[in-house]
């Protein structure tokens, strides 16, 4: 129930501590308060670590080392030296690495399957090249000549001024 209770970080600014004080030990507690308005607020477990850490602090203990020791005071806990791994831990550690080992065989059989493929590709395109017959150029056709009847028609204003344009140009600069 104390949890419910919310206390304003600006409660606790005092002379000695100022409020950037405060947040620079509400993160080294890694404190998150709840904002609400732009107001941080704190619980009271809190705010009694922030009291905690500031008289460590007049005494001459630095703030890391404060901070460490609170959070170090309400996070201990004993671990076995060392943890034995239960049945079902050990069933599933055989059954990852039969896995891994299948794997591993899948990827080497995959390899030699491609190293085939390209053999076996490089061999069809050689037995392709032997047994199709050599490839020759185009035979020449010959035609028989066909005698071509000129018909006169009369010549269109654009044609006529193209031919006037090409005789002068070759006359001006020598074409021809």
């Amino acid at each position: 129930m104390n949890d419910h209770v919310l206390i304003p970080l600006k409660e606790l600014v005092t002379e000695e501590v100022s409020h950037d004080r405060l947040k620079y030990w509400v993160k080294l507690l890694e404190i998150r308060p709840q904002i609400t308005n732009h107001i941080a607020f704190l619980t009271l477990e809190e705010s009694s670590q922030i009291k905690t850490l500031a008289s460590m602090v007049s005494q001459g203990v630095s703030p890391k080392s404060a901070a460490k020791k609170i959070k170090g005071d309400l996070f201990s806990v004993t671990l076995p030296a060392k943890l034995q791994p239960s049945g079902e831990v050990a069933e599933l550690k055989g059954l990852l690495l039969l896995f891994a080992d299948e794997i591993k065989r899948s990827r080497e059989e995959n390899t030699a399957l491609v190293a085939k493929l390209d053999r076996l590709s490089s061999e069809v395109f050689s037995l392709r090249f032997l047994l199709e017959p050599p490839r020759r150029s185009a035979p020449t056709i010959s035609a028989p000549v066909v005698k071509t009847i000129s018909i006169q028609r009369e010549v269109s204003a654009w044609e006529s001024l193209k031919t006037s344009f090409d005789d002068v140009w070759g006359f001006a600069f020598g074409g021809g």
